[in-house]
Formats: structure tokens, C-alpha cells, sequence
């Protein structure tokens, strides 16, 4: 699906067009294979670049071809955990965006929630990061609470806990990965850019670096958390371990003292109506200095 929009300073909303005008903005989801061949040739676009924007798991990046710049990031899908391929293109006439599924940001630019002037070119790319940069700190402080949250019940996690903490994770890992290389895509456009708008990329170079180092903060908390779960568990376990065979023993005291006085042989004191007693009296007291050397070495 192909749309086309525009928006001037004079206009109070933005406007969808029929075909294409100067100074407008191509919108481009999960388009077909012919309409792919129509931008191409249409725009003169790079089919390498379009066709990398409809993939999955792109490392963002800019690319300058052909005197188009070909911008690739990623976006955040509607559930906030999996991450899609977002490629903007920008000349002098047009500023195009392709993706598979369509982000939440471009719903709210077409219902104008968000203002998007597309006569200004800068204005309009930085907006466009800005409102990527605004889903990636809600999913971010999302997942860094829900972090958080965890960490404060530690001794109290479950398996399950500890299963989705390794899927938010996941979605840490990926956050990094597209602020860090992201920011460097903000600095390379920084040179770029005239002297007025330098200020508001510095600004979202500052915000992509701390969306940064809150990722790796948070990567950094639930490494400890499963080290820390691992240890519990493995302490449990060895208490288990250590209780199991502690009443094993106990167990096999009695059981050797009655299996020899169960043979079919004449044993002292067998004959003792008083024996019984004392093979318990005898039981006992081996029960009592075990425990009590159990006891001194710390071990039960």
C-alpha cells in the first residue's frame, strides 16, 4: 500500500493526496512486488535498500546512494517485543517511509496526534526519530520497571519469573543494540545538519545514549538476578542433598544392627529379654553422636 500526505505551515492538518506532489511524504507499508517496481523506477530509488527494508532484524544504518539518504532502524511493533525494519529515504522533493506492519507513530502522524510538516525536511526526519525515540523509552522504563519489580521479591522468584525475566532480556538486548547503533546514525546526521537544528540532534544523541546505558544497567541487574536464583537453587538443592542422606545414615544404623541380629546364628545377648532395648538404647546413642558431630562441623 502506497500513500501519499502533505503538510505545509499553513495547513492545519495533514492532507492526503491522490498522487504524488514536491514536498511530500510517501508512506510505503508491506507494499506488493509491483509497487516496489513502481518506486524504484518512479523515484529512481535503490532496490537493494528497499528490499532490506522489508527484512526483519536490519542493523540500523545510513546509507548515502545516489544523492537519496537511506536511513534503517528499528521500530517496535504494537506488543512492544519484537522489533521491525523501518527505512526512511529523504531528497530534495519527497521524504519516504517503508516498513512491514505500520508503527504506532504513523497512525498517530496520519490522525494528527503528532504533527508532521513534510515541506520541512529536517523538521519533519527529526520528528520521525523523536517519535521512534518515544516507544523505544516507554518499552524501555516498562521493562526496566517490571525489572525492578523482581528484584525487590528476589527470594520469592519463581521459575516462571525467572523465565520471563529472560524474555525481557531478550528485549533489553535488542533495545541496546538499536539505541547504540542509532546513536551513531544521529551523529553521523549531526554534521550535517545546519547550525538551528544541531541542537535538537544533540539532543536526541543525549537521549539515545541514556536509553543506552539504562539498557546495560538493566542487562547488568538480571545477569545478577539469574546468578543470584542459580545460587538459591543450588543451595536448596544441597540442603536437599545433605537431608536426604543424613536420614539415609540414620536410617542404616538400625537396619545393620537388625540385619545382623535377624541372621540364623547365636549372637550375645541374644537370648536377653532385655536385648531388644538395648539395641534401641544402643541405636539411639549412635543417633546422638552423629547429630552431634553433624552439629560441630556445621553440616546439618
Amino acid at each position: 500500500m502506497i500513500e501519499y500526505y502533505k503538510k505545509n505551515l499553513k495547513d492545519k492538518q495533514i492532507r492526503k493526496l491522490k498522487k504524488f506532489e514536491n514536498d511530500c511524504w510517501i508512506n510505503a507499508i508491506n507494499p506488493t512486488k509491483n509497487e516496489i517496481n513502481y518506486l524504484i523506477k518512479t523515484y529512481k530509488l535503490d532496490e537493494q535498500a528497499l528490499s532490506n527494508g522489508l527484512k526483519q532484524n536490519q542493523i540500523p544504518r545510513i546509507e548515502f546512494i545516489n544523492k537519496k539518504t537511506y536511513i534503517v532502524l528499528n521500530v517496535l511493533q504494537e506488543n512492544k517485543k519484537k522489533f521491525d525494519t523501518f527505512l526512511i529515504i529523504t531528497n530534495g522533493n519527497f521524504i519516504l517511509t517503508l516498513a512491514r506492519n505500520k508503527p504506532n507513530f504513523l497512525v498517530k502522524i496520519i490522525k494528527n496526534q503528532i504533527e508532521l510538516i513534510t515541506t520541512q525536511k529536517t523538521e519533519c526526519l527529526l520528528k520521525l526519530f523523536k517519535s521512534i525515540d518515544k516507544d523505544f523509552e516507554k518499552s524501555t522504563m516498562y521493562v526496566v520497571n517490571s525489572i525492578n519489580s523482581k528484584k525487590r521479591k528476589l527470594i520469592k522468584l519463581k521459575e516462571d519469573d525467572i523465565n520471563n525475566l529472560l524474555k525481557e532480556e531478550e528485549i533489553i538486548n535488542s533495545i541496546v543494540s538499536s539505541y547504540y547503533y542509532t546513536k551513531r546514525i544521529y551523529e553521523q546526521l549531526s554534521k550535517k545538519l545546519p547550525k538551528k537544528d544541531k541542537q535538537k540532534m544533540e539532543n536526541l544523541i543525549e537521549d539515545a545514549k541514556q536509553g543506552y546505558e539504562l539498557g546495560t544497567t538493566s542487562l547488568k541487574i538480571i545477569a545478577n538476578m539469574r546468578n543470584h536464583f542459580t545460587m538459591l537453587q543450588s543451595n536448596k538443592l544441597n540442603k536437599i542433598i545433605t537431608i536426604l542422606t543424613v536420614f539415609t545414615i540414620l536410617l542404616s544404623i538400625p537396619a545393620t544392627i537388625g540385619g545382623i541380629y535377624g541372621m540364623n546364628m547365636l549372637l550375645p545377648g541374644q537370648r536377653s529379654p532385655f536385648m531388644f532395648y538395648y539395641i534401641l538404647a544402643i541405636v539411639a546413642i549412635i543417633w546422638l553422636i552423629f547429630i552431634l558431630f553433624l552439629k560441630k562441623a556445621k553440616i546439618f
